[in-house]
């Protein structure tokens, strides 16, 4: 259900007392729903704002109550003694200037009891909260007499005198010591001036020019709050009467203090009660009984506590020569503007002094040390060395210029060298070793893996006991099958050693590409029917007899000796026969078998259709021989007939 305050019934009064004002406006209200109905017992927030000049006008104070309606609805609160939203622009509700115009009060209502308000109303003060301001008018103009004053005793009061709280009440006594020069000018006792050259203008003189020329050079007598006279004051040092003597001030002066004994005399508590300073009437900072200081906080956390929107600084002059204020071993945090350099944590030993910190240099943690110009060492057991160097894990030195190591026990001795990892070593210029006890000594070299190390220049050696050999741009890889180490053999060489096969993948879907199986001699290519298309059957015979057109040569590679004779054809010939491959300077192995495998098609059926005709051959032979044998039969035995004729004739 909704709720609204349907009426508001407000009174404001202020009372006036013998010592001050209450700085308060009561407010009454009666809190409806929507119904009708009184709305009773229930938890509520009220926020208040005094806006000044108009109804619109500037927020001077706001301020929260949290109250429960009582059975009939009503509710009760005092303007003033709410708690602050710190939005107004007055520092407290008793800073207000009732007299510097209008003020209106607006009121708003969250009946959860939260912070969600409904406004309600703003209405216009009028006489009664000015009272507030006609109380300083009225003291300006009427001032109490002493016999205004209820804890006064003023039996046997006389001119002069003063009043002192004795614990019960205030009495009058002759004032012991005038400090000032104006309390002086006006004082009716001039013996207790504490200035003679002012003394000697007062109305009523001192007794003799002995009193007065004692209070000007008395040693005693100043801020000697129990002095009776200048002159025994004088003697202060063994007076009954005098009391924090020996140039000693019983309170602190806004002007300063001297003579102070610190032993005895401070600024602070002697109870468990918080010390505060203020400045606007603001809280600053905060010295806590238990010994924490707070600074933007009243409740420090910590021995020294800072909470502020804008942060804190710690400045100083670069290179003035300042000693460092702390060295040796010890846990500490400390800032040394002179070299600009922050240390935090706990060393040892010496690795904080001053011969070990670099300017502008970083050094956090156990035992680390940052003596490089602009170095950092964070972790354990680090030494950033080298100008701009950086130094972070355990164990790990950064000796070159512009060097990084990370991990543990690593060392980056050449100049921006770089070790990573366990036992990493990056001794030369820009070398990198990255991973397990890795050597990287070559110019520019890197070794990355278990092991590994690129000893040539600007050589890379990766995965498992692998290494350059020292030879000068070549790049070696080898697998963790065997704990052998992989060298390469020879300058600018690439040289791996992968056991499991070898795949090169020319597609980012990995589907093309060529691999070399485990243990292989040659490559295989991608051939899958699923990864094609454009599929058309060939002309073996047209191949063929492109195949029998192409040249073939015997050839050296411009990049070999000339000793080296390979054979085959000329890419452009290849390419202008069978319009093949992806340009007419390359000859892909795919290609070149697919022309062999439908040359080799054609042959064979060339071949087939030769035996087919060797066989017709053989067998038209066979039957020429036949008939040469049918014939030299029948020429046998025409040649007995002719023979048996002849005999006959």
């Amino acid at each position: 259900m909704k709720y609204i305050v349907s009426s508001l019934l407000i009174f404001l009064f202020g009372s006036l007392f013998a010592q001050s004002v209450p700085q308060g406006i009561s407010y009454q209200g009666l809190l409806r729903n929507t119904g009708g109905s009184l709305v009773t017992t229930q938890s509520i927030s009220l926020r208040f704002t005094i806006l000044e000049g108009s109804i619109n006008g500037q927020n001077v104070w706001q301020e929260v109550h949290q109250t429960t309606t009582n059975e009939q609805g009503l509710f009760f609160v005092v303007i003033g003694t709410g708690t602050s939203t710190n939005t107004g622009s007055q520092p407290s509700f008793s800073a207000i200037n009732w007299g510097s115009g209008p003020h209106f009060i607006q009121v708003e209502v969250d009946i959860n009891g939260g912070s969600v308000y409904t406004f309600i109303d703003t209405l216009q003060f009028y006489s009664v909260p000015y009272s507030l301001y006609a109380l300083k008018a009225n003291a300006l103009l009427n001032p109490l007499s002493i016999n205004d004053l209820f804890d006064v005793d003023t039996s046997g009061v006389q001119v002069g005198q003063v009043l002192k709280w004795n614990g019960f009440n205030w009495v009058p006594q002759n004032e012991m010591v005038v400090d000032t020069v104006l309390f002086a000018y006006t004082s009716s006792v001039a013996t207790h001036a504490d200035t003679a050259i002012v003394a000697d203008y007062l109305i009523h003189q001192p007794d003799s020019v002995l009193y007065s020329t004692y209070a000007d050079s008395s040693l005693f007598s100043n801020n000697s709050s129990f002095s009776d006279s200048s002159n025994y004051a004088y003697y202060s040092d063994s007076s009954t009467f005098a009391w924090n003597c020996g140039n000693i001030p019983a309170s602190w002066l806004l002007s300063g203090n001297s003579g102070i004994n610190s032993s005895s005399q401070f600024l602070g508590t002697t109870d468990a009660t918080d010390l505060v300073l203020r400045t606007n009437n603001v809280e600053r900072a905060r010295f806590t009984s238990t010994g924490r200081i707070g600074i933007g906080t009243v409740n420090p956390l910590a021995d020294l506590h800072l909470e502020s929107p804008n942060g804190f600084i710690a400045a100083g002059t670069f290179g003035n020569g300042a000693t460092l204020p702390i060295s040796g071993a010890g846990t500490r945090m400390m800032w040394f503007p002179s070299k600009a350099a922050f240390r935090a944590g706990t060393v040892s030993a010496s690795e904080w002094d001053i011969s070990n910190i670099g300017n502008n240099s970083f050094a956090g943690g156990f035992n680390n040390i940052a003596k490089g110009d602009n170095s950092f060492a964070s972790g354990q057991q680090n030494q950033a060395l080298g100008t701009n160097s950086a130094a972070i894990g355990w164990g790990n030195i950064a000796s070159g210029f512009n060097s990084f190591a990370v991990g543990s026990g690593g060392q980056a001795s050449g100049p921006y060298a770089i070790a990573l990892g366990r036992g990493p070593i990056a001794n030369d210029s820009m070398s990198i070793c990255i991973g397990y006890h890795c050597n990287s000594t070559g110019i520019a070299s890197l070794a990355f893996g278990y092991q590994t190390t690129a000893s040539g220049d600007y050589s890379l050696s990766m995965g498992y006991n692998s290494s350059t050999g020292g030879k000068r741009g070549s790049f070696v890889f080898a697998d963790a099958s065997s704990a052998a180490v992989t060298t390469n053999t020879a300058d600018n060489q690439f040289m791996v050693r992968a056991s499991g096969g070898y795949m090169l993948y020319s597609n980012t879907a990995l589907t093309s590409g060529v691999s070399l199986a485990a243990g292989g001699g040659s490559w295989s290519t991608l051939s899958d029917r699923q990864m094609k298309n454009n599929i058309r059957k060939v002309n073996s015979d047209h191949i063929l007899e492109g195949l029998k057109a192409l040249p073939v040569y015997t050839w050296s590679y411009k990049t070999q000796d000339s000793s080296i004779i390979h054979m085959g054809p000329m890419a452009q010939d290849f390419y202008a026969a069978f319009k093949m491959g992806e340009s007419d300077s390359t000859i892909s192995l795919v290609d070149a078998d697919g022309v062999n495998f439908a040359a080799i098609k054609a042959l064979e059926v060339k071949t087939a259709e030769l035996k087919l005709k060797e066989k017709e051959i053989d067998d038209l032979e066979r039957r020429i021989k036949l008939a040469e044998e049918k014939n030299k039969a029948l020429e046998e035995r025409l040649k007995r007939l002719e023979n048996a004729l002849l005999e006959e004739e």
